[in-house]
């Protein structure tokens, strides 16, 4: 199944620059489709660590579907990727048992800071919608890193992973939009966006292959 996935994410992404339009239109949501179907038919399916996962993997699929088919739902689509890194950030939450590190935050809520200041002259109109991205980005890697900490599994490792890409991601697409594209940004874009959904995903399979851990989370 997730070699299907990989395939998958490989032809939309050759297909952004080479096409057909049509390959890129049928290929963008079903990665995302496959990862749902994953975590629906794995032994962690009742964890609520898993249903806040499904949650974001479903309102990112919805966020994919809009931006492809209405350029003018872009607020909507949006809204739907910032309600899916909230539901991320719940899971981690969830599942760290609401670990906090007083220093965390003030950290990495700061770099979210510099990373707002060193856009902000190129943002214009976006200032706003920018600013709730980042500090939803911010939140989830908070989260992600309070999960690794509480507890340096496997699972947790993949969740980190998962949040730094979605900031790299975040980084090139505003790169892309606001200090000029690249001709290969939208691919690396689409490669760190499918990297990143791919090891939040694998974080909910790294649970059940650690029965111990799964034991614990039951209990």
């Amino acid at each position: 199944m997730w070699l299907v996935v990989v395939v998958l994410a490989s032809l939309h992404i050759m297909s952004i620059r080479n096409g057909p339009k049509w390959l890129f239109y049928a290929s963008k949501p079903l990665p995302l489709l496959l990862m749902i179907g994953i975590l629906i038919t794995s032994e962690a399916t009742h964890l609520p660590y898993t249903q806040w996962i499904l949650l974001g993997l479903s309102l990112s699929l919805f966020g994919d579907i809009l931006l492809m088919s209405h350029r003018n739902k872009s607020l909507l689509g949006f809204s739907a990727f910032c309600l899916a890194h909230l539901s991320y950030c719940f899971s981690f939450a969830l599942i760290s048992a609401w670990h906090i590190t007083p220093w965390l935050p003030i950290a990495i809520f700061g770099l979210g800071g510099c990373i707002y200041i060193f856009f902000r002259p190129s943002l214009g109109k976006q200032k706003l919608p920018v600013a709730i991205y980042i500090l939803v980005l911010m939140a989830m890697s908070w989260m992600a890193l309070e999960y690794y900490l509480s507890g340096q599994t496997q699972s947790s490792s993949f969740a980190i992973l998962g949040c730094l890409l979605f900031v790299i991601s975040g980084m090139v697409l505003a790169f892309g939009r606001f200090d000029g594209q690249s001709i290969f940004s939208r691919q690396v874009v689409m490669v760190t966006y499918y990297s990143a959904q791919t090891l939040i995903t694998m974080s909910v399979i790294a649970i059940v292959i650690r029965t111990p851990y799964l034991t614990v989370i039951n209990a």
